[in-house]
């Protein structure tokens, strides 16, 4: 079926020519063809690879670039399949353009590239492509011809490979000197700096640290306490509304210390069972009275300071 194939296109490309071919050019057309052939390539399907430039001739330098181009032929109203740069392994490569267009009931497409060769000797080049078929049909795909391409090295016949070291510096003496008396006088001046800055952050931690280790008055806790809204009561959880009843019995617990004769509000009288029920039975308190029995606390602790006042004015 092959051998049909491969006579049915030597008749037609020389149809196509319009004249006898000379020997040499059918020996190498059927060569060419038998190769495909051999390599279970369709003739139908071509890809060509042409070399530019320096590499026309068959080498390149290591590292150096070059241009080529990859050309692909189907049969039109067939799908080629997607195109890989991994067709062109070992070149490193970069797509640089991409012309599509019909020749003979052909698709013809040109993709050049941009190329590297970084391993030294023979690079053997052959890529492939298929077409998208159906589940069912036989795969088909086209073969390039074998190229190899010869890499040289990019350094000269005669290197011996030794490493070449850069010359040894001149210094000039007095730049020098400058140079280190403005480097010493910078390290001084940024050396200063950095010791004023540490002394003000040392100062500032300080201070902070005082303040934060200061305990808060009665007044300052119920005031942290009076600060809640009755949003953010809404979203106490049962650990929440305990942590409030503790931080308020513990500030009532201070001002009976040091109440002295000052009496409680007849409002706060029930306020300790009112917080063991919160603390200890999971109950709530509604803002409002939240609120109320806040205010009571706040001035209930106004006037416990006050009769301190007017006793240390006494004395």
């Amino acid at each position: 079926m092959k051998a049909g194939v491969f006579a049915a296109l030597l008749a037609l490309l020389c149809a196509l020519s319009g004249t006898a071919q000379e020997p040499s050019t059918r020996d190498a057309t059927r060569d060419a063809m038998e190769e495909l052939l051999a390599a279970g390539g369709d003739p139908t399907l071509r890809i060509e690879l042409v070399l530019r430039g320096e590499a026309a001739l068959g080498s390149v330098t290591f590292g150096a670039p070059f241009a080529l181009d990859v050309i692909r032929r189907w049969p039109v109203g067939e799908e080629a399949a997607a195109w890989s740069d991994e067709s062109l392994a070992p070149l490193v490569v970069e797509q640089t353009s991409l012309e599509r267009g019909t020749e003979q009931s052909q698709v013809v497409e040109t993709r050049s590239f941009r190329a590297h060769a970084f391993r030294l000797g023979a690079v053997t080049l052959r890529p492939e492509f298929g077409l998208v078929v159906d589940e069912g049909r036989e795969p088909r795909r086209g073969i390039a011809p074998l190229t190899t391409l010869m890499v040289d090295s990019s350094l000269p016949a005669d290197d011996d490979g030794a490493i070449e070291l850069p010359p040894a510096p001149v210094l000039c003496i007095e730049p020098v000197r400058r140079v280190l008396a403005t480097a010493a006088l910078l390290a001084l001046a940024a050396g200063g700096v950095a010791w004023i800055l540490c002394r003000l952050w040392i100062g500032w931690r300080a201070s902070g640290a005082a303040d934060a280790d200061r305990p808060r008055t009665p007044a300052e806790r119920i005031a942290a306490l009076a600060a809640v809204s009755e949003q953010d009561l809404a979203q106490f959880d049962r650990a929440a509304w305990r942590a409030d009843a503790l931080e308020w019995s513990a500030i009532l617990d201070e001002l009976q210390l040091r109440a002295g004769s000052t009496e409680p509000t007849a409002a706060l009288a029930d306020l300790a069972e009112e917080l063991d029920q919160v603390k200890f039975a999971g109950a709530r308190m509604r803002h409002a009275r939240r609120a109320e029995l806040l205010a009571e606390t706040a001035r209930f602790e106004r006037a416990i300071a006050a009769a301190s006042h007017a006793a240390e004015a006494a004395q």
